[in-house]
């Protein structure tokens, strides 16, 4: 889903650096040192549904080098704009369409010229939210 040049980093160790003055108390803290799968599968949301401004950061990040980029990126900012509500409730809501589901819908974000990278994906993916509420806690 995302693309093969960020595809490759998949189990190598990556190291961010955060300043914590920035960070949002309310969502987990990105850890300083991991691989891009371990991210994907412990700390980003995938499977979250994107917001509108996510669907327009996405946007600019379509490969331009792709056949149908010019047109996708035309497509995601329409997705975004509030003007075009129902068309957002088409596309995410009502069929519950995730950030993996939109990456792999729009192909020119997926190419290896595409214009997203590692550093777009940390900056764009949600955190994965604590539950407030597990069986395991139940009396």
């Amino acid at each position: 889903v995302v693309p093969e040049h960020v595809r490759k980093l998949a189990n190598q160790p990556l190291a961010v650096h955060v300043d914590e003055n920035l960070m949002n108390n309310s969502f987990a803290r990105w850890p300083s040192r991991f691989t891009l799968r371990g991210w994907l599968k412990y700390c980003a949301d995938i499977h979250s549904l994107p917001e509108r401004e996510d669907l327009r950061a996405l946007s600019f990040y379509c490969s331009d080098d792709h056949v149908m980029g010019k047109d996708q990126s035309e497509k995601l900012l329409s997705l975004s704009e509030t003007s075009d509500a129902a068309l957002y409730a088409d596309y995410v809501l009502r069929e519950k369409r995730s950030w993996a589901d939109v990456l792999y819908d729009f192909e020119s974000l997926s190419v290896s010229t595409s214009k997203l990278t590692i550093e777009a994906l940390l900056a764009l993916l949600p955190a994965i939210r604590p539950r407030d509420f597990s069986i395991a806690s139940a009396p």
